[in-house]
């Protein structure tokens, strides 16, 4: 598989970096959550959600360029 987008900057819900993604063609996301273990919902819920959110509606988890917040 190759990398598509490399590591990139997942944006929460609050403008501020959520987590880190990096794609493989249309097969796979891998995605890391900023500040969850491996519970994330208990965690982290909000980004949680919004990472399952975009998954079950089939969307492409929202990846951003620009330096956002980097507080919780």
């Amino acid at each position: 598989m190759e990398c598509i987008d490399g590591f990139a900057i997942l944006l929460s819900y609050k403008v501020m970096v959520g987590g880190w993604a990096t794609e493989y063609g249309n097969l796979l996301t891998f995605a890391t959550v900023r500040g969850a273990a491996h519970m994330v919902p208990y965690a982290q819920p909000s980004r949680s959600l919004h990472l399952f959110s975009s998954f079950v509606h089939g969307r492409r988890l929202p990846i951003i360029t620009t330096s956002p917040s980097i507080g919780n």
